[in-house]
């Protein structure tokens, strides 16, 4: 009986037949990762409810002809060659090259208990490795040896192997495997009659419940029948049929070709294919030409003379005005020899003539460089250097910020004092500089993960395509009066400045963003272009102007909590999330937020751009799938100035196109389609952060603390809470005893900005 056979378990199953049974255990499922990360459709609940849904599907006979050939050639079974194409499939969904999927075995191994009553069944968990097979001939061959080196130590109860192993318990989801597979060969006599009258054929119910978040079951006989179990509180139906295509088209590949690389196997139908590169990836071309930047702005200087063009505080520039300022800087720069491609540094502070000295710059043919007086001096002698500026233009406060510290190395320096009086008596026309689309415009520095910023050296036609997207995606009311708020040395700034001047409205000139909360007098706005937790300051303040339209967020992500606070003061009429890195000129995606949306997503790219989302193999991922963010066309920079090998491992060859010589921008993001055919931010694949709107790289920072003699190691890290908000900490390992903060400190504040500084230090011992 039953009972007898139970006694006989337990009395066997111990000591070293146990040990030696959870051995095999422990090696197999060591370091397995506590949950399998499919892409659900919704958040996962903190409790299963175990709610669920089924998804039938039928393949054809042939499919099953070729799956059984397939098999009985490679000595797999019909359970074998489904898990490789499962695993295969669940890889392609999550990344996740190791991963479990669960098994019920019957466990009548011995022929004693083969007629006896009783429930012997138990479950496997069978460990995949798909990363460690080339092709799905490999992935079967691997499939098989692990299935039965599993069935050979099956005896363990599962609920034992949970007990010894403790793994990571949650009530979210069951332990050890989120999936399972089964499936059965079809009986010799289904399908037929079996007695007078009586016929039996296979039924399949529904009985609106899931044991895990999936469940496949295959049968195979003349044809292949199947069924895709699902948690409902994860999924919709749609996903699980679109799963199901995907994992025969997989299949069906790899049968035709088994000794295909699996990277190779088809995936797609050529209809989802083309909606995600083409309908989705790509906004499209624009019809006019690129002109250069500055050209962008001079016709609207013929067109609104009179108009206001910059602000700051009490002082007004008309657009004649600040026409004359950039004219007379750029003659005086045209005589120290500026021309194509010539930087010229700008060291000033944020005032009414900025506008006019980076329209001058331009006028001249050169490209500016943003040079922040309030940066350490040890960063600007860098940026001077790498950036091979050989001029700079200066007013003389900022100038004299920077003298004791700073070497110009002789370097000539216009003056804007100077400038003053022959730009108000300057009638003479505009340089005829010899400047096109393709020259370079402006260089950013963004911070580097080896201890140095890196320069993004951007061109005329990426900027202007900027601005030319611009106009066409605002009103001409809505950019009347933008703030200008972000230092030049930051890439939204090229928005700030340059669209309302092409579109003939004006620039509000402040110092930062929260300026607006301590004004007496808040100048009147029609757009704010900002950070979110910048924005989330101004609502708490109440300090949004009356008659602002338009509020643009970029540089974080964006919670849906802000948006709603946005939307409840009553001014705003429009919330638009803007995403772009600095090598793809600011912005490259957009997306309006409307109300009442709960997650904001980056929208779709912008004009003459492609956005794709691959793996790490460079293959497009489905609708849903967590991928890394590539970026291409008319927006892309030309890379690093100086830095060729970081600039081929950040823009590599695009596969999606036969245009010579294009490339795609790994920005290193992980996002994901909507099924509506929008991007969604998840986060970083690296130990890049945003902080309040700085791209940082955690490792620049960690470089210059460990240059300090008393510190042996050092890891920085993003933190939050709800006093401080986010933050920087420092981890620092002492090599000779503790040093003290304020000298830690006081070393990165010589070599990096204020916004690089950790506000927290924690001191560990060996």
């Amino acid at each position: 009986q039953y009972a007898d056979y139970a006694v006989w378990q337990r009395g066997w199953l111990r000591d070293e037949v146990l040990e030696g049974e959870m051995a095999y255990w422990r090696a197999r499922l060591a370091a397995l990762p506590p949950l399998l990360e499919l892409p659900t459709d919704r958040p996962r609940p903190p409790v299963q409810s175990f709610r669920g849904g089924v998804v039938d599907f039928a393949w054809r006979s042939e499919t099953a002809e070729r799956l059984e050939a397939f098999s009985k050639s490679r000595g797999t079974t019909l359970f074998m060659t489904v898990l490789a194409a499962f695993e295969a499939l669940l890889y392609r969904l999550t990344g996740q090259g190791s991963l479990a999927v669960g098994s019920p075995i019957a466990g009548r191994r011995h022929s004693e208990v083969e007629d006896l009553i009783g429930f012997f069944v138990n479950t496997l968990v069978l460990r995949g490795d798909v990363t460690g097979a080339k092709t799905f001939e490999e992935l079967a061959f691997q499939a098989r040896d692990r299935v039965l080196e599993a069935h050979a130590h099956q005896d363990v109860p599962f609920e034992r192997l949970v007990e010894e192993l403790q793994p990571e318990r949650s009530l979210s989801h069951s332990p050890l495997f989120q999936v399972m597979l089964t499936t059965a060969e079809e009986g010799p006599s289904e399908g037929r009659q079996l007695m007078p009258e009586l016929v039996t054929e296979p039924l399949t119910a529904d009985s609106g419940t899931a044991k895990f978040d999936l469940m496949l079951a295959v049968s195979a006989g003349s044809e292949v029948q199947g069924s895709l179990e699902y948690c409902r509180d994860l999924f919709d139906r749609t996903t699980i049929l679109r799963w199901c295509g995907q994992l025969q088209r997989l299949l069906i590949s790899a049968l035709a070709e088994p000794k295909r690389p699996l990277s190779e196997l088809s995936f797609f139908d050529p209809a989802e294919l083309d909606q995600i590169l083409v309908e989705w990836g790509s906004a499209g071309q624009s019809v006019a030409p690129a002109p250069c930047l500055h050209e962008l702005i001079e016709a609207q200087m013929e067109l609104s003379s009179r108009r206001t063009a910059v602000v700051c505080g009490q002082e007004r520039q008309t657009y004649s005005a600040l026409g004359r300022q950039a004219r007379a800087l750029a003659h005086r720069l045209s005589e120290f020899g500026v021309g194509a491609e010539t930087r010229v540094g700008v060291l000033v502070g944020r005032g009414l003539r900025l506008p006019g000295i980076l329209l001058g710059i331009l006028q001249s043919g050169g490209a500016y460089v943003g040079l922040d007086p309030t940066y350490p001096a040890a960063r600007l002698r860098l940026m001077l250097e790498d950036s091979g500026t050989g001029i700079l233009v200066a007013d003389r406060e900022s100038l004299a910020k920077v003298s004791p510290t700073l070497d110009l190395g002789g370097r000539p320096v216009v003056l804007m004092e100077d400038l003053v009086g022959e730009a108000k008596a300057s009638r003479r026309q505009r340089p005829v500089a010899r400047v096109n689309p393709e020259n370079l415009a402006y260089l950013v520095y963004t911070s580097g993960s080896t201890g140095a910023p890196k320069g993004v050296a951007v061109t005329h036609r990426s900027a202007s395509r900027l601005v030319q997207w611009s106009l066409q995606a605002f009103r001409q009311e809505e950019l009347s009066s933008v703030l200008a708020s972000t230092s030049i040395c930051f890439d939204i700034s090229v928005f700030e400045l340059f669209v309302p001047l092409a579109a003939g409205g004006r620039v509000v000139m402040v110092e930062d963003v929260l300026a607006l909360a301590e004004a007496s007098k808040v100048p009147r706005l029609s757009l704010i272009n900002t950070v979110p937790s910048a924005m989330a300051e101004l609502v708490a303040r109440e300090a949004l102007p009356r008659r602002l339209k338009t509020v643009n967020l970029a540089g974080e992500a964006l919670p849906g909590s802000l948006v709603a606070s946005i939307y409840a003061t009553g001014a705003v009429e429009r919330v638009v999330n803007l995403y772009g890195p600095s090598e793809d000129t600011v912005y490259s995606t957009a997306g309006e937020v409307p109300r009442g949306t709960a997650v904001p997503t980056i929208g779709r790219p912008l004009w003459d751009m492609r956005a794709i989302v691959a793996d790490r193999e460079l293959r497009p991922v489905g609708v849903g799938v967590a991928g890394e963010l590539y970026l291409s066309g008319e927006g892309q920079s030309r890379g690093y100035l100086g830095r060729p090998g970081r600039t081929a491992e950040s823009f590599v060859p695009d596969p999606f196109t036969e245009e010579a010589g294009s490339r795609l921008y790994r920005t290193g993001d992980r996002v994901r389609w909507s099924v509506r055919g929008e991007l969604e931010f998840l986060g970083r694949l690296d130990h890049q952060v945003k902080l309040r709107g700085f791209r940082i790289e955690l490792g620049e920072i960690e470089t210059a603390l460990e240059e300090h003699s008393a510190v042996e190691r050092a890891l920085v890290a993003m933190r939050q809470d709800l006093a401080r908000g986010a933050y920087l900490v420092a981890y620092v390992l002492a090599s000779g005893g503790i040093p003290p903060e304020d000298g830690l400190r006081a070393a990165l504040g010589s070599r990096l900005p204020e916004y690089m500084i950790p506000a927290a230090f924690v001191f560990l011992d060996e």
